[in-house]
């Protein structure tokens, strides 16, 4: 017999037998763009596993959910500040000294100084995010090496009053770190702003502190604007004091070589002199003045634009931003498994992996079918009842039918690999639909003894079958009752010592497949699961083909590569694959 029927088949899969080998999963074939393959691929693999990577997101979302739940707000505002750099020379040397100062003054508001002034204005010691805030390991290390130095300094009669100090010290430095890690200093572009964020657990605090930092730092320019003058005005009185003195010299030198003078050219050097003296003099009272002036009255280089006010909202944590990444980065790591997983999974949820390990050219692909649940539910279903195989697999049964009947008689049995994959009813449907076709059918229940699902299905139970039959050929009228127009039944019969199928296996037996052939066009055998019994694998050469029923997304291609090869070394012809209980759309 042929072993295709892909010509015959309706919505169904094949492979032409002029190609060879069957394609790889995702392969284009000859003529066909690949785009639209390659689209197919990713819409299976979504429509597969789609499961993982909501289960991926749904964690994602969870755990991002418990962060944000848990996570105290912080909230975060900022004061700016301009900076008035001194004038200087061309403009590459003022650009050069302004990007100096500016850097020189982010560092001061960021000093020890300006935040422990900072920290004492808004008596953050008895703050609770403060209070309750502990030294780091680098911190700890520090201190402790301080006072071991300064023991070791000062002798070992350390008295109560050190340590108190210490501790005193290391509170204040807590405080100091802390402050530091919640201010954030930068130059705006590459102006001479000067931005102060600071961030908190509440926006008064946020401002405050933003506030706090950016006055103490303009009190410590103020202070050191001071410091400076004042040093400059020390060294400008001393100055005065000498260039006084030079310049009565130099006056009195003119005034004694003007009583007498005796060459012009010295007279009019020391004019000349004593004139630069005096100028000197006057510029140097002119800068002493100033100086004493910015004493007086400091200028700061820095003044505030615009001071911090309490954020509206809080800066972090971000709920938008956090779920937005937690989306991705679930659907990234679902994806991820669901790529692992669909690559490491052996069940068959395609035609292509049936062609490919099998090398078969026919598969024909059932749809799930639902059908009503009977109000009753304890009769057994009848031959002519709703079948259990939606329309659109009968119609793909039937033309199956059709084409197992290019010859005038055909014998064909139907097994699987695992029990409970549907062959019984898929044997059971085929037959119907060879019937329906017009042709005289015969539904043979040929299962081990013990699984006669068929026999057991029509209430045939205990009745005259196939066992008998094998004994004494002239039971066969007797054995076989009608289930439907054109259809016959042939049970199992009444098993003694062995089965059914092992003795028509040994041909020592008074009934042959040639005896049903002359009665009937077409034979279908319900065989036991190869995994579970070793009947299919005897009987089935005598058959003039096999069909292999598969379980969609249970039955793996390896069960289904081992039962085809054992049916091929026990000589069977194995015609096709039957893929049983798919979902729709299976050739995506």
């Amino acid at each position: 017999m042929n072993s295709g029927f892909s010509h015959h088949q309706v919505n169904s899969w094949s492979l032409p037998a002029s190609h060879g080998a069957p394609p790889a999963p995702g392969q284009v074939p000859p003529g066909e763009p690949a785009s639209p393959a390659a689209l197919r691929e990713i819409l299976f693999f979504l429509r597969m596993r789609w499961q993982w990577i909501v289960a991926g997101c749904v964690v994602t979302l969870f755990l991002a959910a418990l962060q944000i739940a848990f996570t105290a707000p912080t909230f975060i505002a900022q004061t700016q500040l301009m900076v008035v750099p001194p004038a200087s020379g061309s403009d590459a040397q003022r650009a050069s000294a302004e990007d100096a100062f500016v850097e020189a003054q982010l560092e001061i508001a960021r000093s020890s100084d300006v935040l422990g002034g900072a920290a004492t204005k808004l008596d953050l010691a008895q703050d609770p995010d403060f209070s309750s805030q502990k030294l780091s390991l680098k911190d700890k290390v520090k201190l402790q090496a301080k006072a071991w130095l300064r023991g070791a300094a000062d002798g070992s009669d350390a008295d109560a009053g050190d340590g108190a100090r210490s501790s005193q010290e290391r509170k204040s430095h807590a405080i100091i770190a802390r402050l530091g890690d919640m201010i954030s200093l930068r130059r705006i572009g590459r102006s001479t702003m000067i931005e102060i964020s600071a961030s908190a657990s509440s926006p008064d605090k946020a401002a405050n502190i933003a506030n706090a930092v950016a006055q103490e730092y303009i009190s410590k320019n103020l202070a050191m604007n001071a410091q400076s003058a004042r040093q400059y005005s020390d060294w400008l009185e001393t100055f005065v004091k000498e260039q006084k003195s030079a310049l009565a010299e130099a006056s009195n030198d003119l005034i004694n070589y003007k009583s007498n003078p005796r060459d012009q050219f010295r007279l009019a050097e020391l004019q000349s002199a004593a004139d630069a003296r005096k100028s000197l003099f006057e510029s140097t009272l002119v800068k002493l003045s100033d100086a004493k002036q910015k004493i007086s009255y400091p200028v700061p280089d820095a003044t505030i634009v615009s001071l911090a006010t309490p954020p509206l909202s809080e800066a972090t944590p971000r709920a938008g931003l956090i779920l937005t990444f937690a989306l991705l980065l679930g659907a990234g790591a679902g994806t991820m498994a669901a790529m692992i997983r669909h690559a490491g999974d052996r069940r068959i949820s395609r035609p292509q992996q049936v062609a490919q390990a099998t090398g078969l050219s026919s598969i024909v692909a059932i749809e799930r079918f639902h059908a009503p649940v009977d109000a009753e539910g304890s009769e057994p279903p009848a031959a002519n009842a709703a079948p259990r195989i939606g329309e659109d697999g009968m119609g793909k049964l039937a033309a199956l039918a059709i084409a197992l009947r290019r010859r005038q008689r055909v014998t064909v049995g139907v097994v699987s690999p695992n029990p409970h994959s549907g062959a019984s009813t898929v044997a059971r449907e085929l037959a119907v639909a060879s019937a329906r076709s017009g042709a005289t059918t015969l539904l043979v229940d040929i299962a081990h003894p013990g699984a006669q699902t068929l026999t057991a299905e029509f209430g045939a139970t205990g009745a005259l079958g196939l066992a008998d039959v094998a004994e004494d050929a002239s039971l066969l009228p007797e054995a076989v009752f009608e289930i439907a127009a054109r259809l016959d039944f042939l049970p199992i019969g009444r098993v003694a010592d062995s089965a059914p199928a092992l003795m028509m296996s040994s041909r020592h037996t008074e009934f042959d497949l040639e005896t049903l052939k002359k009665q009937y066009d077409a034979v279908f055998f319900d065989l036991s699961a190869l995994s579970a019994f070793s009947d299919a694998i005897a009987v089935a050469p005598e058959f003039d083909g096999v069909l292999m029923v598969i379980d969609y997304a249970r039955t793996t291609i390896d069960d289904v590569d081992a039962g085809i090869d054992s049916l091929r070394n026990a000589g069977s012809e194995v015609l096709g694959a039957i893929i049983n209980r798919a979902p729709r759309k299976t050739f995506l």
